[in-house]
């Protein structure tokens, strides 16, 4: 059987599925008063933006009415956070986000307007965002494990740095964390996004920094940096031989994920709709292929995600106070 072919049955399968998810949500076609916006508070070319575009297509077909991808960035995605609190509650428009926009933000910045609980509609999971922890060539080739970071440092005072893309990110809460709870107390080194944070960890400016696994994958296949934990509560299946914080043995837990919210008073029935239909968006060929591409993966369906993520925020916020973070 030839490329063509295969190619060509593949298309007529997904056009069926996207025909029958259409005839699915009729309901959902004759609730919404207009086009569906996804809202995404960071420019084109990111994860949260890829994603929102690759759900677009399957979206438009289940729900029978256009689907547009609305970038507002700014304020490392809190700006998009507010636009969405204030939005008509009917579903036409949604936030597609990192979930710590709305668990971890409102902890640390004093300008945030708005509260998870009292502002939001969790819908559903998409993708987990897996953090790490990089050694670079600033570092000895011996030190392979976080305990063997923390000897070399603890040897090496002056090297007790660590680089994170931006302050108020959750890679930074993170480090705060490992710098707090290993001892190390290290300085943090603020850079504007995982490039710049990569850059220098390549070129040995700094000798670690803590940033997302799909940032840093090509540099670990190809041996330019080596990951020595990551902050899951289990370990990642795209890489997965190396260990959790708590597996190194530190009771540290920071986990994040792209997902869907909507503003508070979206009707349950609708809001229903919009998560079946999300849920098998998230299942297309287009979406499958961005994620692997991306080195993400699908986040674990859950049956109430407003409680974990409620749970998420307490932690944060217990988090914050036992750091004594208070950004502006």
């Amino acid at each position: 059987m030839n490329k063509h072919s295969i190619d060509r049955r593949h298309f007529i399968a997904s056009a069926g599925a996207l025909a029958a998810a259409a005839c699915a949500f009729p309901a959902a076609a004759q609730s919404l008063k207009g086009p569906v916006r996804l809202v995404v508070g960071f420019p084109p070319g990111g994860a949260a933006d890829m994603i929102a575009r690759a759900l677009a297509e399957p979206l438009k077909a289940a729900l029978g009415t256009t689907v547009i991808v609305d970038n507002k960035p700014g304020a490392g995605g809190r700006l998009a956070a507010d636009y969405v609190r204030t939005a008509p509650a009917d579903g036409t428009v949604l936030l597609v986000t990192p979930a710590s926009v709305l668990t971890m933000a409102p902890h640390l910045y004093k300008s945030v307007r708005y509260e998870l609980v009292r502002d939001f509609q969790p819908l559903l999971p998409l993708a987990r965002l897996d953090l790490g922890l990089y050694a670079g060539p600033g570092t000895p080739a011996s030190v392979r494990t976080l305990p063997d970071l923390v000897k070399w440092m603890q040897d090496n005072p002056k090297a007790r740095s660590c680089g994170v893309p931006g302050i108020g990110s959750t890679p930074h809460m993170a480090a705060e964390l490992i710098g707090r709870q290993t001892g190390l107390n290290w300085q943090l080194v603020p850079y504007q996004g995982d490039a710049p944070s990569f850059l220098a960890l390549l070129s040995g400016e700094i000798p670690v920094g803590v940033s997302s696994l799909a940032g840093g994958i090509e540099h670990l296949r190809a041996g330019k940096l080596r990951m020595l934990a990551l902050t899951g509560s289990d370990r990642s299946a795209v890489m997965p031989d190396i260990p959790t914080l708590k597996e190194a043995g530190y009771d540290i837990v920071v986990e994040d994920r792209h997902s869907v919210i909507a503003p508070k008073a979206l009707p349950a029935p609708l809001a229903a709709t919009l998560k079946q239909a999300i849920a098998g968006a998230m299942q297309s060929r287009d979406v499958g292929d961005l994620l692997q591409r991306l080195s993400l993966q699908r986040a674990a369906p859950t049956d109430d995600f407003a409680a974990v993520l409620k749970a998420d925020s307490d932690r944060w916020a217990a988090a914050a106070r036992s750091l004594n973070l208070a950004l502006e």
